[in-house]
């Protein structure tokens, strides 16, 4: 996530708009790690964009994506508030529930495949007796 704290005050599509009126770049914009070439979120959500614009939204977004670099679902998301013309925070509702999906998603794929990878981290400090009650048994 972009977590930038403007976008965090102000919502994806007031930061992009922001960001594009002084000349930089919406933060989250092409950052996206998990990818190593283009980010499929970005790539299933943009070409749903312009049907849904406004035309007085569109120019500004098309402006936006015409950048050669693969834009990261972020991006693409604030793009779709602003061309459908969102109120500033509505793309975080959605942020946040997709980000939820995809979290559910993720444990359920646990569970039925377990990762090979298992970090064996451990505290191996002193038991903080102060915080043991009565019923609770120190390792």
């Amino acid at each position: 996530m972009a977590t930038h704290s403007g976008v965090a005050r102000h919502g994806f599509r007031t930061s992009m708009e922001e960001a594009l009126r002084v000349g930089g770049e919406p933060p989250g914009a092409y950052d996206q790690v998990a990818f190593t070439s283009r980010d499929p979120r970005a790539e299933t959500l943009i070409p749903l964009i312009e049907p849904a614009a406004s035309a007085s939204a569109w120019p500004l977004v098309q402006l936006t994506l015409s950048d050669e670099r693969p834009p990261s679902a972020d991006l693409a998301l604030a793009c779709l508030a602003v061309a459908c013309e969102m109120a500033p925070t509505a793309s975080e509702a959605i942020y946040t529930i997709a980000r939820v999906a995809g979290l559910l998603a993720h444990v359920a794929e646990e569970y039925d495949h377990p990762s090979a990878f298992r970090p064996n981290v451990g505290y191996r400090g002193p038991v903080p007796s102060e915080y043991l009650g009565d019923d609770t048994v120190a390792l």
